[in-house]
């Protein structure tokens, strides 16, 4: 795009992906990292309400659609990866990565994970699903 001449014309298809919610009497229990936040928005936009998010980010100000997806979640936690000054990070955040909230914090139990962004994220908690979650399902979207 950025060697496009004014005027140039595009044409622009999708999106083609499959990573959408699909109800269940499961808990919902979406993760995030960095960009990978995207989906989820689409989703709370939609009327999918009720699910527990984890976005995980390098710094606060990575944290992007807080507001917009916090409106539609029953829980909103911030998993930073470097520390904050504590008059910045978010009420509520987690210190660490979302697969380490997920050890200390979420009830033993059955979910359905929806994990979006970087791959090395999507492996630990898909790792951390199968290990202590046992007949959970897992959807996922690699985004970097």
């Amino acid at each position: 795009l950025a060697d496009a001449e004014i005027g140039a014309r595009f044409k622009f298809s999708g999106p083609h992906g499959y990573f959408t919610f699909k109800p269940s009497s499961r808990p919902a229990v979406f993760v995030a990292s960095g960009t990978g936040i995207a989906p989820f928005v689409s989703m709370s936009r939609t009327g999918v309400t009720g699910f527990l998010m984890l976005h995980e980010a390098q710094r606060v100000e990575d944290l992007y659609y807080k507001d917009t997806i916090g409106k539609a979640a029953s829980d909103y936690v911030a998993c930073l990866l470097q520390a904050a000054p504590s008059d910045l990070s978010p009420e509520g955040a987690y210190s660490g990565s979302a697969a380490g909230y997920l050890v200390k914090n979420l009830q033993p139990g059955t979910y359905d994970f929806y994990l979006c962004g970087e791959r090395e994220m999507i492996r630990e908690v898909t790792l951390l699903a199968d290990e202590r979650f046992m007949g959970s399902r897992v959807y996922t979207e690699v985004f970097y």
